[in-house]
């Protein structure tokens, strides 16, 4: 019996959305968290999918935290694999406004409780 693909269709192609090309764009700098220099990737404070889930827009810059992603800095590696979640007191103003705008006050203290850790 032949085997299947895993994945009958590529991956959607975003890259002509709003925004998509500055949150995708080479940066350098200290990362939030840590403060170390490195090669910086803006991390989704809140997950691309449930932004986009609530028609959201996924790309505004609001929703992004820069985060080191070379080999000095492991914060937002350690974050994805769950091994070391980002402290909420890292995420700025404009991240929390963002959160509340999509979710509403009380919701979005529960999503960040979950997927942050409280220091």
């Amino acid at each position: 019996m032949k085997r299947s693909a895993l994945r009958s269709r590529p991956p959607a192609d975003h890259s002509d959305e709003p925004g998509y090309r500055t949150w995708h764009a080479p940066t350098w700098g200290e990362c939030s968290v840590c403060r170390a220099p490195d090669r910086l990737v803006r991390h989704h404070v809140i997950l691309a999918q449930h932004v986009r889930a609530l028609g959201g827009p996924v790309w505004d810059l609001r929703n992004a935290l820069t985060l080191g992603a070379g080999g000095r800095c492991g914060c937002h590696r350690a974050h994805h694999h769950a091994t070391r979640r980002l402290p909420i007191s890292a995420l700025n103003a404009e991240n929390l406004a963002f959160a509340v705008q999509l979710y509403g006050e009380d919701r979005a203290a529960e999503y960040l409780l979950r997927y942050y850790r409280v220091g």
